[in-house]
């Protein structure tokens, strides 16, 4: 048996972890915007169950109390888009355009801002090849839910970046 290619294999991995290599989005916020208040959106709302699950997976408690929250997390102009962008010889819609964004800031209970206002958004082109409405309505559905998830962890990721970098 030769053991050369396993013994590389293990000196790239050690390799690796000793430069400090990490899954992108693993670091966990700041203990201290815990426990965070979300605002302008309403409490359940796909996008807010989202950001509740991704805040306390991040170890961030969720508070619905302005009294207790350390910081605000604050969203507005929410807005989702289905624009249509190709349509078949038939002139049926077969391509659309879903977008989601959103405006977030975050502030802690002072007031003073941590992470300046800045639009976050995903987008995702979904085909209607399927001729049945009831199941391209499901799959519509089940797509906004994904694009809900999106958001919330890039929302994340831009809380997470901007703290990092002190670039409120």
């Amino acid at each position: 048996m030769n053991i050369r290619p396993i013994l590389l294999l293990l000196i790239a991995a050690l390799l690796t972890g000793c430069a400090g290599f990490q899954l992108r989005g693993s670091e966990p916020l700041p203990a201290s915007i815990s426990p965070v208040l979300v605002t302008g959106i309403n409490q359940y709302s796909d996008l807010y169950r989202q950001l509740e699950y991704q805040l306390s997976a991040s170890g961030i408690r969720v508070t619905s109390s302005k009294d207790d929250a350390a910081t605000v997390l604050k969203l507005n102009q929410v807005k989702s888009s289905d624009k249509l962008t190709a349509i078949n010889s038939k002139g049926k819609g077969v391509e659309y355009l879903l977008a989601e964004s959103a405006n977030m800031s975050l502030y802690d209970r002072t007031g003073a801002t941590l992470v300046s206002e800045r639009k976050v958004a995903v987008d995702h082109y979904r085909y209607a090849l399927d001729t049945k409405q009831l199941s391209s309505e499901r799959a519509r559905e089940e797509k906004e839910r994904e694009m809900q998830q999106l958001l919330a962890q890039k929302i994340m990721r831009t809380i997470h970046y901007a703290m990092r970098t002190g670039s409120n």
